[in-house]
């Protein structure tokens, strides 16, 4: 899954994971301008990705 950046359209590149809450989310860093962005991972897929 390729992931762009919202402010320069670079392509991201995988952080690890991060949780707020009760919700996992998969952390993208910028490789041009260092921005961060989160993405969501729905419960069902999350789960399946640990096994």
């Amino acid at each position: 899954m390729d992931v762009f950046c919202k402010n320069c359209k670079s392509q991201m590149k995988p952080q690890g994971r991060i949780m707020f809450g009760n919700s996992w989310y998969n952390q993208f860093k910028c490789i041009s301008c260092n921005n961060d962005e989160f993405m969501i991972i729905e419960k069902d897929l999350f789960e399946e990705s640990l096994f």
